[in-house]
């Protein structure tokens, strides 16, 4: 394994959490958009007094987006993280838990957000975690991921990939216009 590699590995959010926000709006300019996503897709399955989970929570933005309906339906909201130093980063309603998304204890909900959280589980405690996560869902409820996986060749794939290059070059190119 070459050294990137295992720095990969063995990458945290520790000392990094601050910073979290920008990093993952610029090296993924649709993740506001897709953020939005998630809360049009999640408010019509949050019941009155209902439960929500938000598996790998980082800085709360699912929570933020969602916030209003949480409010106004009186809805449980369960900010889950596996990082310590993003736990105590949380910005979102509530107050985050840290805890190992894929062993967590879960109650019956009817909502569960994986936003940019199982591509860094290994397949094996992907699947197993979904199993669970089934099981616990209420019937009429959702379980929503948004992913960011290294998909096969193809069309769809290389439009998304083109997208996210081309906002990433444009963005650059903005930056550099301001400097001039």
């Amino acid at each position: 394994m070459t050294r990137a590699a295992r720095e990969l590995k063995d990458w945290t959010f520790r000392g990094f959490s601050g910073q979290f926000d920008g990093h993952v709006r610029e090296q993924l300019p649709w993740y506001d958009m897709a953020t939005a996503a998630v809360a049009m897709i999640a408010r019509p399955y949050i019941p009155q007094g209902g439960k929500v989970y938000d598996l790998g929570c980082a800085a709360g933005n699912v929570g933020r987006v969602l916030a209003p309906t949480l409010h106004e339906r009186e809805a449980q909201f369960v900010a889950l993280d596996g990082s310590r130093d993003v736990v105590v980063a949380y910005r979102g309603p509530g107050r985050a838990i840290m805890a190992d998304v894929a062993s967590y204890p879960y109650k019956p909900f009817d909502v569960a957000v994986a936003f940019l959280t199982l591509m860094d589980l290994p397949s094996s405690t992907r699947q197993l975690l979904l199993s669970t996560l089934r099981s616990k869902m209420r019937p009429g409820g959702a379980i929503i991921i948004i992913n960011k996986e290294k998909t096969p060749r193809g069309s769809p794939s290389a439009a998304a990939s083109r997208l996210t290059f081309g906002c990433k070059v444009e963005r650059e190119a903005h930056e550099a216009r301001k400097w001039r």
